[in-house]
């Protein structure tokens, strides 16, 4: 894969994760986005997220209990070795505080994308972080 294909493919996967979260569709933004066997690192979290259906969870609380809005990624860039890319990004969202006033989170991810054979890209391995 070079590196053109990788950085093409992984906007478009970008923009799925955002146009699904941003309509509230975990289950498409996880199916659009991720390896069935993709291992997801949130930030505190005392365990590994692996497969689909426990990312689906992650993905649904998050989007839900945070009611999260606004959701951007963005690449910073892209690193290939044959059928492996490695993405840096930064991530923004607004969610409302307990006084329903929206307040912009943001930080910073990896994602490990392999080749998914008859489909391209997945990611393989995400961990973010938020900044404070």
């Amino acid at each position: 894969m070079t590196h053109a294909q990788a950085v093409t493919e992984i906007h478009a996967l970008n923009a799925k994760f955002m146009e699904r979260g941003n309509a509230k569709d975990p289950a498409g933004l996880v199916h659009s986005y991720y390896a069935e066997d993709a291992v997801l690192m949130p930030p505190g979290a005392p365990a590994n997220v692996t497969g689909w259906p426990a990312i689906v969870k992650f993905w649904d609380d998050m989007i839900f209990v945070t009611k999260a809005v606004d959701l951007s990624v963005s690449t910073v860039s892209v690193e290939v070795s044959g059928d492996i890319a490695a993405e840096i990004g930064i991530f923004s969202y607004n969610s409302p505080d307990k006084n329903s006033v929206l307040t912009n989170t943001n930080g910073k991810y990896v994602v490990v994308y392999k080749v998914v054979e008859g489909v391209g890209l997945k990611a393989s391995i995400d961990i973010f972080s938020e900044n404070e």
